[in-house]
């Protein structure tokens, strides 16, 4: 025991304090490079965003689709959605669980929208009387 504790850069530290077995579940630190990358990327999408709000995509793209714009920003802010959640969220580096629930998140959204329009789109019946 007393080897052991030679070797260790703490002297105060006995072998059992030393020993790291967290089975995995320690926090993993990401480098800040990686924020600012992902800051970097995000600030690009966002120019192409304006850009795509300024100009009419009907006359540039081949694609003559009424709302051209529109999917295309939303594209993009999926896109955006996805970067935040993965990398200032951390379900990159989160368990299983964690990639179940932001996933159910990205399949409620659409959903939500489709009950809205559906929900909106109702002609409410008027009950006269109680």
């Amino acid at each position: 025991m007393a080897v052991e504790i030679a070797h260790n850069s703490n002297p105060h530290l006995t072998p059992v304090e030393h020993h790291h077995d967290d089975h995995g579940s320690g926090h993993h630190i990401t480098p800040a490079i990686v924020y600012w990358k992902v800051f970097g990327g995000l600030m690009f999408l966002l120019a192409i965003t304006v850009v795509a709000a300024f100009f009419d995509l009907t006359e540039i793209l081949p694609i003559h689709i009424r709302g051209i714009n529109i999917l295309v920003m939303l594209a993009i802010a999926i896109i955006k959605a996805t970067l935040v959640v993965l990398y200032f969220m951390e379900v990159k580096k989160g368990t299983k669980l964690t990639w179940v629930w932001a996933a159910a998140g990205f399949i409620w959204f659409p959903l939500m929208f489709a009950i809205l329009g559906d929900y909106l789109t109702r002609n409410w019946i008027t009950v006269l009387g109680w």
